[in-house]
């Protein structure tokens, strides 16, 4: 599936993505580092808050190889999903663990300030985002 576009991405394209993508993790990584330091938040901390956030796109990418592979199994390879919605259901899952794991790390008066930022990082993304590459929204 090429998204709605009728071609593959060029190599120039590809590196134009991939400097995006760069472009915006360094961004939301300076963010929150901003305001975990604000929040007073000791730096190791913000160690903590990587580490998880691996974690946290690791544990989805295995929820998610888990359900293919029961699907696999149930169907045969040639089973066809909406990868969207079924990656919601196991993204809700995994992200509500993980989120546990950072409002603890945060603490009752961080935590909404975290959200918040999150949702005002995303909604600028999608205003600025190119229609020829898609969006890349934080989610943790």
């Amino acid at each position: 599936d090429l998204g709605g576009r009728d071609r593959p991405l060029t190599e120039e394209e590809m590196d134009q993505l991939e400097a995006y993508y760069e472009r915006t993790e360094k961004e939301w990584d300076q963010l929150v580092a901003g305001m975990f330091k604000d929040c007073g938040l000791a730096p190791e901390s913000f160690a903590e808050y990587e580490k998880l956030r691996e974690g946290h796109e690791e544990a989805k990418m295995d929820a998610f190889q888990e359900y293919h592979n029961k699907m696999i199994e149930k169907y045969g390879d040639s089973y066809e999903y909406n990868p969207a919605d079924e990656q919601d259901a196991f993204d809700d899952k995994v992200n509500g663990e993980y989120q546990d794991k950072l409002k603890k790390l945060l603490g009752e008066s961080c935590y909404p300030r975290y959200v918040e930022k999150r949702e005002i990082f995303n909604d600028r993304i999608r205003r600025e985002q190119n229609p020829e590459f898609g969006v890349m929204l934080m989610d943790f």
